[in-house]
């Protein structure tokens, strides 16, 4: 079997995808506030959503190295990842709030961590055969995680723009600060869920499920202090937590 891989060469440079985002985004912000047509909106919305989260793939690409999955493969789970996490994680909040009155942030981390790793539990039976690798998992994690992220930044400036009566400064704010926060939020947690997840499908042994569970659980307790707090310290601190912990993990996984 022919095993295509994706290598640093022939990767975009990260600064080229982030300037890229940038232009294209004031230029798309200067033709809608010049003519207040929301036929830009939706532009405005897939450029603010998706830069940052992008550019963080394509360095974390970077750092896995040559893996044994292929760019189209990451854009698929990307997509398919992040909109089954979304929708399935939209559907357990909204039933969860129908029945408690709301639902409790502990239940959110639990509820988006769970249905971002749907698709990566269909293939992990599978690893082996397709001769992946920990750094594999990684990296398809880290995609999924900036596909729910693009499309949930998407989803939230949506709403604040309808909330605030069509304040563009308001959703433009959200835009930036969720996309500089995502890819120390849902990119990271899912890279480091995922990876430990690759590993108990390549190893099988109790010691490895043990690592996902205690890592599936550290990453529900990160995404769930990162909802609760709203101090930029404490965004910090877990931004750097997480991806401190994520570059640990691809270093170990090298190893």
């Amino acid at each position: 079997m022919s095993i295509q891989t994706f290598t640093p060469h022939r990767r975009p440079q990260i600064l080229g995808v982030l300037a890229t985002g940038l232009v294209l985004y004031w230029i798309v912000w200067k033709a809608l506030v010049a003519t207040g047509d929301p036929l830009y909106l939706p532009a405005l919305f897939v450029v603010g959503a998706a830069t940052t989260p992008l550019a963080f793939a394509v360095y974390v690409s970077r750092l896995a190295g040559p893996v044994r999955v292929s760019a189209r493969a990451v854009a698929l789970y990307a997509l398919w990842g992040g909109v089954v996490g979304t929708v399935v994680a939209g559907v357990l909040e909204t039933g969860t709030a129908r029945v408690l009155g709301g639902v409790p942030t502990p239940f959110v981390g639990l509820f988006e961590e769970s249905a971002k790793l749907l698709l990566p539990l269909a293939v992990v039976p599978f690893v082996r055969y397709l001769r992946h690798r920990e750094s594999d998992g990684l990296l398809i994690g880290v995609a999924i995680g900036v596909g729910f992220a693009v499309l949930e930044t998407m989803g939230y400036a949506f709403v604040t723009l309808l909330q605030s009566h069509g304040n563009l400064a308001a959703m433009d704010h959200l835009l930036i600060e969720r996309g500089i926060l995502a890819p120390a939020g849902h990119a990271a947690w899912t890279g480091l869920a995922v990876a430990a997840l690759w590993r108990f499908g390549l190893q099988r042994t109790v010691r490895s499920f043990l690592g996902f569970a205690g890592t599936f659980a550290l990453v529900v307790a990160l995404h769930a202090t990162w909802d609760a707090v709203h101090a930029w310290w404490w965004y910090a601190g877990l931004a750097a937590i997480s991806l401190g912990l994520l570059h640990l993990r691809l270093w170990r996984a090298h190893r």
